[in-house]
């Protein structure tokens, strides 16, 4: 169902007495918007069956991974390089997780989503987990593979070897990027899929919109550009994100080293080639960082996961004339409702949008305002979203941004405004961000 839309927010004051008793309402986005890009009228972003056709066609032109199972045998995944958990903070599914790293450097994954009772992705946790530990045919929703391979990749991975044995960030053997696949539940490759009960979108825009990148609109000849690169990226491990089994042999304690793994199969996928006069702290992708730091360095000497790592940026000491409390704004708001997206959308020339310091957050102060306040299209994620509005998030972040100076009215997207004090007059809200 669509909120109400009454009047944008950057009307002028002038025309606020016209309004019924001088209220008046932000723009609101449909709630549909979720898992989409914002700039929905662009052609890349026009994404249709055909657009999807073309896609697969490009990244799979043998189709050799018609079906989950195809994908699972041409890949050699198996229970050995599972885990199971619930991605609590985003989609809320029991997941079962392969992940695999071959000696060329390749990897390969695949994320079976498992609700509870009738598709509920609201049913407690452990229900989700022993649903995905069963392989429950009846709450499996939907299965998501990706790749990491060269062009085109029509022939079988070499046997795997361990993560461990792969050294992060080494480009062991020509380029590859990433492709992405969806089943349904009963393994049929699918061009779109229905992830947060908001409608389906389609393939490869749902992934791109947090995984990076953009799809492409299709040539002339109606294939799909670039062999179907997208620009995209697997996601780091976020434990503290995750919900995971009572039972202890699939507990986090217990699934720590497996993780690990899946942490250093992404460092894999980001090979650091020379980047001649360009400091390696500026070079360094956001996720590896990030990685190093979960991990205690270069060489990830620790074994287990370490969620109280904070940026440089982002540290009191480095931003010493910011507001009070940056590490809370990092460790309550960015790191569990942006960093996860955010990381993957920067680069040499815009790195500042992966959000790895207080500095780099704050350019986008206005256009967060806008998007989180007024259109309530951030956090983009549906269960995100309700978890960012359920708590004080809202509040911390409006402890930062300059609409708030003069203290935070717990305004939220389309509540009705009675006077002019959170609105700037003439304010152009516009973005500009690469892919949104």
């Amino acid at each position: 169902m669509n909120r109400l839309l009454v009047l944008r927010a950057r009307v002028p004051l002038l025309f606020l007495p016209l309004l019924t008793y001088g209220a008046y309402c932000h723009a609101v986005e449909p709630a549909h918007a979720f898992l989409q890009f914002l700039n929905k009228s662009a052609p890349q972003f026009q994404e249709t069956q055909t657009t999807a056709e073309a896609y697969y066609a490009a990244i799979d032109p043998a189709n050799l991974r018609l079906t989950h199972d195809a994908f699972k045998t041409f890949n050699a995944l198996s229970d050995s390089n599972a885990a199971v958990y619930v991605n609590e903070a985003d989609l809320g599914f029991g997941r079962r997780m392969y992940v695999k790293t071959n000696a060329d450097g390749s990897v390969a994954s695949c994320v079976e989503n498992y609700a509870g009772p009738a598709g509920s992705v609201n049913a407690p946790a452990q229900v989700k987990i022993d649903s995905a530990k069963a392989h429950l045919a009846s709450e499996l929703l939907a299965t998501v593979c990706m790749e990491y391979t060269g062009t085109p990749s029509t022939e079988s991975p070499s046997n795997g070897i361990p993560n461990t044995a792969i050294a992060p960030n080494v480009l062991l053997s020509g380029r590859k990027f990433v492709k992405f696949f969806a089943y349904d539940g009963v393994g049929r490759r699918i061009y779109a899929a229905d992830l947060d009960g908001e409608g389906a979108k389609f393939m490869p825009g749902l992934c791109n919109v947090c995984h990076g990148g953009e799809p492409k609109s299709l040539l002339s000849n109606g294939t799909y550009p670039n062999n179907g690169d997208t620009n995209t990226y697997f996601l780091p491990w976020d434990l503290d994100t995750l919900l995971f089994d009572t039972a202890v042999d699939n507990n986090r304690a217990t699934l720590e080293p497996r993780l690990k793994t899946f942490n250093q199969a992404v460092l894999a996928t980001y090979p650091l080639l020379p980047v001649n006069g360009i400091p390696e702290e500026w070079s360094t992708p956001t996720p590896v960082k990030m990685i190093y730091g979960w991990y205690g360095g270069k060489t990830l000497p620790n074994p287990t996961f370490n969620g109280a790592y904070i940026p440089s940026g982002w540290l009191a000491i480095n931003n010493p004339t910011a507001p009070a409390n940056t590490e809370i704004l990092y460790t309550q708001v960015v790191a569990p409702n942006c960093r996860a997206c955010h990381a993957q959308r920067g680069g040499l020339m815009r790195n500042q949008l992966t959000f790895n310091s207080y500095k780099d957050f704050m350019l986008y102060a206005r256009q967060i305002e806008h998007l989180v306040y007024d259109l309530g299209v951030m956090p983009l994620a549906k269960r995100t979203h309700e978890y960012f509005w359920s708590g004080s998030q809202a509040a911390i972040l409006a402890a930062h941004m300059p609409r708030y100076k003069n203290g935070y009215n717990g305004q939220k997207p389309g509540d009705y405004l009675l006077d002019g004090t959170n609105l700037e007059a003439g304010y152009n809200y516009s973005y500009e961000w690469s892919g949104w």
